[in-house]
This record gives C-alpha cells, structure tokens and sequence, in this order.
C-alpha cells in the first residue's frame, strides 16, 4: 500500500475552504448575532445559529472534514481507479459547498436581494454540480468510490460502462434544465428534474443487467 499523504491539491482545497470565512469576517458587525442554518421551501428560516459558529466554527469544521476524508482516501486502490480530473473534482466538493453556503448566509443576513431566495442559488449550485458530474462519470472505472455504486454497475464493467455514459449525459441535460427553471422560479421541479435523472439512470443500470 501507498504511504497516505495529502497532496497539494488537498491543501489548495483547504485553503478554499477557510476562504468561505471572509464573507463574515468581512461583514461580521453588520450581520445579526443569530443567523439563519436552514431554510423551508418557501425560504422562510426555520432554525438559527450563533454567527460566529456558522461564519467560523462550520468552514472549520468543513475544512478538517474535507483533509480527514482526503487523507484516508489518498493512495488508495479505488482511487487510482479514478482519472486525476476527477479525483480534483471530488477534491473540491466540500470547498465549493463552504463557499457558496458561507456567501449566500451572509447575504441573506444582510438582505442582499441578491441572496433572498436561497432555494434558487442552492438549486443553481446542485445544477453545476451535475453538469460537471455528467462530464466525468463516463470516464470512470468501476470503483467502489466513486460513481453510480448500485449492485449492477458494481458486479459488471460492461454494465457500470453503459450506465455512466447514459448517466453523463442525463445530468448533464438536468444540471442546465435545473439552473433554468430555478431562474424562472421553479426549484422544487428542478430539484425534481435532478431526482429523476438519477432515478432514470439507475433504472437502466437493472435493465440491461439482466
């Protein structure tokens, strides 16, 4: 086995996640002392917290989460399995979700029209994120890491090959379909558009398995 080591792609990704903390160190005497931690589907609030856990204690916390995780991941046989583009991209998961939570919150805090509809920016954010999952599924191997991990897909390459070529594809048309409807002021069917794609994608894994 390979001695375990973070690379500097790990510790890029780290950085990026202590960066999420600029937006309320930024602006931390001007947001309110409890802020907001979720949100009901009418972007009401429904629980808050202290600001200073959610502008600081949860980046922390999402930065040791993402170095744990890539450090027990590192060298190991499943991941060498993965093409390097998408060991980045798993990499960066965890940073681009700080990112985008830590600026919406303060946002919403401040009320920033920009940031008032949190549902449309989470939706837009899980829109990009199956587009650029899309692109690299059909470029895995079959793992037990990474991909569409159903019992069909994991026993057969063939299977595991045809379902991610057709699961590329799906999220790649419901990451830009869910970005558009959330823009149009959709979002429950844009998270609906993502759920079937997925759904679709593993429906069709069974199929041609059998």
């Amino acid at each position: 086995m390979k001695n375990k080591r973070l690379t500097k792609t790990d510790l890029w990704a780290a950085v990026l996640c202590l960066m999420s903390i600029l937006p309320g160190a930024i602006f931390y005497y001007k947001i309110p002392d409890d802020v907001p931690m979720h949100w009901d589907i009418h972007n009401n609030p429904t629980s808050f917290a202290p600001k200073w856990a959610v502008l600081f204690l949860l980046p922390a916390l999402l930065c040791i989460l993402n170095l744990v995780v890539s450090f027990f991941s590192a060298g190991s046989k499943q991941e060498e399995k993965m093409p390097k583009q998408v060991r980045g991209f798993v990499r960066f998961i965890i940073p681009t979700i700080a990112i985008m939570l830590e600026t919406v919150t303060v946002g919403y805090t401040m009320d920033n029209g920009y940031f008032s509809n949190v549902g449309v920016w989470v939706t837009c954010l899980l829109g990009v994120m199956f587009i650029v999952l899309g692109n690299y599924l059909p470029k895995t191997q079959r793992n037990w890491a990474f991909g569409i991990k159903i019992p069909p897909t994991l026993k057969s390459d063939k299977v595991w090959a045809k379902t991610h070529r057709l699961g590329g594809r799906l999220f790649v048309i419901a990451g830009f379909a869910a970005i558009i409807l959330a823009l149009a002021g959709y979002p429950i069917i844009s998270i609906i558009a993502i759920a079937a794609s997925a759904i679709i994608t593993m429906i069709y894994a069974f199929i041609i398995s059998e």
